[in-house]
């Protein structure tokens, strides 16, 4: 951080140890997790943290300053929704392709089959976003092509994947290992991830830290009525 801003800095606590701290200006935004340790935390405490999740609003600004697609503050939400389904769907691409080097693919095939089918789905919707951002809407010839290529393997991967659902006695959501390399490229997808649904946001005219609480507001009420699992928006 740059010398001779004036930084408001918060502390965030828990049980009374210090667990992170935020500096923001009205030009710059960070947060710097200081301890990533887990901390059991109850549920009172975390109605208090409410109040500390910081604000998305200085990313909101970054994402309108670097978002170039036509139709940009129209409400249109086509594009930056497509997006962050093919960022999501990449970044567990990068996941699944860890998995498949483990070669224990065949113990799990549901999980991985599901991974691949929405790979190829997000590569579908991330071309057409392309097609919008960058060619006006006109689909090229080497971009219609690479759309027939991924349509070819989501049909093949659904049959896949039916199989898979047919064999499966339940599904199994195992960890892998996390190295540097994987580390890194879901940083990097997860961060594109990231812009998608603040540009969502700001095509909606929401505001990201409101959002956010009253996510959270949501999720401490299921959690007090043992309601956090189930279906249903409202349950």
């Amino acid at each position: 951080m740059s010398e001779g801003l004036n930084y408001a800095v918060m502390q965030v606590y828990v049980e009374g140890r210090m667990v992170a701290e935020a500096r923001s200006s009205h030009e710059h935004s960070a947060y710097l997790a200081l301890d990533a340790t887990p901390v059991p935390v109850r549920t009172e405490l975390l109605a208090q943290l409410l109040e500390d999740i910081p604000t998305l609003k200085t990313y909101q600004k970054v994402v309108d300053h670097t978002a170039i697609y036509p139709g940009k503050g129209t409400g249109q939400l086509w594009y930056t929704l497509f997006g962050a389904v093919d960022e999501a769907c990449e970044a567990l691409c990068k996941y699944a392709s860890a998995g498949l080097k483990t070669g224990k693919v065949s113990d799990n095939a549901l999980v991985y089959n599901a991974a691949l089918m929405a790979a190829s789905i997000g590569r579908v919707l991330g071309l057409l976003k392309k097609a919008h951002r960058d060619d006006g809407g006109r689909i090229a010839d080497e971009r219609r092509r690479r759309l027939n290529h991924e349509i070819t393997l989501l049909h093949d991967r659904i049959f896949d994947l039916d199989d898979a659902i047919d064999e499966a006695d339940a599904v199994r959501f195992e960890p892998l290992p996390l190295d540097a390399e994987l580390r890194a490229e879901l940083a990097a997808e997860l961060g594109d991830a990231f812009w998608y649904p603040a540009a969502s946001l700001n095509e909606a005219g929401l505001d990201g830290n409101a959002v956010l609480q009253g996510n959270a507001a949501k999720l401490l009420n299921r959690m007090r009525r043992d309601k956090l699992k189930g279906d249903g928006d409202d349950r």
